[in-house]
């Protein structure tokens, strides 16, 4: 059965680079996947193999028009085209591009197909584009059987409308109760859904979040305990809060989350597996082995939690090998030319307890910090945790703090910001001391700079992002002029954790 990746390939003349990158916005955002060598080629990969599996990969090829000759790519990309509808009947579609000449000539291999149209009516062909697309059935393998690295990336987490969140001493205990019967969320598709067609959600969840916050934060309420059916909560997810030691001086390390919550994140994801919801102090541990990467001139510190042995998992694999690439660019020894060290990570209790009644079967996990945002409708567990940077080493010079995020199966390369505990504001996270980006280091004061130049630039032409996320992200640094503020959940743990609290 034959595999296929994308929905439509784009094939243009670089003089239409501008035009096609704006088609492949509009398509992106009406759900096709596209094609389109800007975001499709990583940097150093070979061009015209990638362009060959791409034409392969592609259910339909569309190629853009502008009443000039097509270039010289663009002429062997025609003639590919044309031997792919011979082959396997891929459907080419020809584009007509608006701001063309009035004396528009189709190259005569495609004057047999049915072109459209986008200087008439830009978004109406658009739509043409997509219904033309939609109706090509060509049933996919992948589909069915998906990838490793894909599986291993998802989450799964259960959906209640009731649980019991207690005051007990200084912290919580929250109480959940699920079964085999329990309704799920496994993608993010879904988890938009739900929260789109849950009525009232935006009046619901700022109530909500006021009487979690008199119990979670302020010690005003004594319980919470929610039994809305038509208002479900997302239960479960992990992560740490992790404190860099450097020094002697204790830092806060926090991602740069570009996609709404936009701010400063902790390493944190959704649990994986019923074990991990069980028990989620998995997935805390998973999560910051997966998320943060440390490398030296001349080793790989893998890191390793007094509670759970390190794992090489495959998201592993996706995230060094875009590393390799970008170690090439920097002119850097490769993950296999290092020295894998272990690096020690160790845990601080909270204050909080998770009771956990599955089936038959009762779990109780202490020591923890219970974390509930309504905005975002999810129940997550979190940890502090340590790591102690060895001797010798230097934040400026050989040492470097790496994104290891895995999205579909792309490295997100986020900023990797340490703020200072001893003077850390959480509800404005402002500049970090020091940050990373893409592998290199840079004073916090230049963050505003590198967001706007660099970072900015690297996800628009990735093509990953919508045109309506990408405004937002834009707005957001507009409104914050690079100081952006923490995630709720980052902020949450923090102000619970107190800035200049010793361990």
């Amino acid at each position: 059965m034959e595999t296929t990746k994308f929905d439509i390939f784009l094939s243009y003349a670089s003089r239409n680079q501008d035009a096609a990158k704006n088609l492949a916005r509009s398509l992106t955002e009406r759900g096709l996947s596209v094609w389109f060598d800007v975001s499709s080629i990583p940097l150093g990969d070979p061009f015209v193999d990638r362009i060959e599996e791409g034409l392969k990969d592609s259910n339909s090829i569309a190629v853009l028009i502008d009443g000039e000759s097509p270039g010289p790519w663009q002429q062997v990309e025609i003639r590919a085209a044309i031997q792919e509808y011979v082959s396997r009947r891929v459907p080419v579609l020809p584009i007509l591009l608006p701001g063309r000449t009035n004396t528009l000539e189709i190259p005569l291999l495609l004057k047999g197909f049915r072109w459209v149209d986008l200087a008439a009516d830009y978004a109406k062909g658009v739509q043409e584009i997509v219904e033309a697309v939609g109706t090509i059935e060509v049933p996919s393998f992948q589909d069915l059987a998906p990838p490793l690295f894909a599986v291993e990336a998802d989450f799964v987490q259960v959906l209640l409308s009731q649980f019991e969140l207690t005051r007990s001493g200084t912290g919580v205990t929250l109480d959940l109760k699920f079964d085999y019967r329990t309704p799920t969320v496994t993608t993010r598709e879904g988890r938009r859904f739900l929260r789109q067609n849950m009525s009232n959600f935006l009046k619901k969840s700022e109530a909500y979040q006021r009487k979690i916050d008199s119990v979670l934060l302020h010690s005003t309420g004594q319980a919470f305990n929610p039994d809305d059916e038509e208002f479900v909560f997302r239960y479960g997810s992990g992560g740490s809060l992790l404190k860099v030691n450097f020094e002697g001086i204790d830092y806060y390390c926090l991602f740069l989350r570009t996609v709404h919550p936009i701010g400063w994140n902790i390493a944190n994801g959704g649990c994986d597996s019923l074990e991990e919801l069980l028990n989620p102090i998995k997935t805390i541990c998973r999560e910051l082995e997966e998320e943060l990467i440390v490398v030296g001139s001349d080793h790989w510190y893998a890191m390793e939690t007094d509670t759970h042995a390190s794992l090489d998992r495959p998201a592993f694999g996706v995230s060094r090998e875009f590393w390799n690439r970008r170690f090439d660019q920097l002119n850097l020894k490769k993950f296999h030319q290092l020295n894998s060290l272990r690096i020690p990570i160790s845990f601080i209790d909270g204050p909080d307890t998770l009771k956990i009644d599955f089936q038959l079967t009762q779990r109780e996990i202490s020591g923890v910090y219970v974390n509930i945002t309504a905005e975002d409708f999810g129940i997550e567990v979190d940890k502090i945790a340590k790591l102690v940077l060895p001797p010798g080493v230097d934040l400026r010079n050989g040492l470097k703090l790496l994104d290891g995020e895995v999205s579909g199966g792309r490295a997100v390369d986020r900023a990797v910001g340490l703020f200072r505990t001893d003077h850390f504001e959480s509800k404005d996270a402002g500049l970090p001391e020091h940050f990373y980006y893409s592998g290199e280091y840079y004073e916090g004061n230049m963050l505003p700079q590198i967001f706007q130049y660099r970072i900015l630039y690297d996800i628009d032409a990735s093509g990953v992002m919508s045109k309506a996320i990408f405004e937002e992200l834009c707005d957001e640094f507009e409104k914050n002029q690079g100081r952006f503020p923490l995630c709720p959940i980052a902020d949450r743990i923090i102000r619970r954790v107190g800035g200049d609290e010793s361990d």
